[in-house]
């Protein structure tokens, strides 16, 4: 049950549908999913989210969750802030 409750949560909380990066792995001890994404916020692309969304689910159904968003400003320089 925890493992179908974990894939839904993934699912629905992430930005799936502007994920440019989607990792799923299977092993002999534990499954593993990680859903990235990244968007400019302004037309200047100063602004700017990165989102990850981390899930692993072992085969005794343990579960582990991380959900993360980065926001980050950057001048022209290149130099910048990043709020987590």
């Amino acid at each position: 049950m925890k493992f179908k409750t974990l894939l839904i949560l993934i699912f629905i909380n992430s930005p799936f549908v502007f994920s440019q990066n989607i990792e799923i792995l299977l092993g002999n001890k534990r499954f593993f999913t990680d859903v990235q994404s990244f968007e400019h916020l302004d037309k200047s692309k100063k602004v700017s989210l990165f989102s990850r969304t981390r899930a692993t689910v072992n085969y005794e159904n343990n579960t582990n969750f991380f959900l993360g968003e980065y926001l980050s400003y950057t001048t022209k320089s290149g130099f910048g802030l990043t709020v987590q």
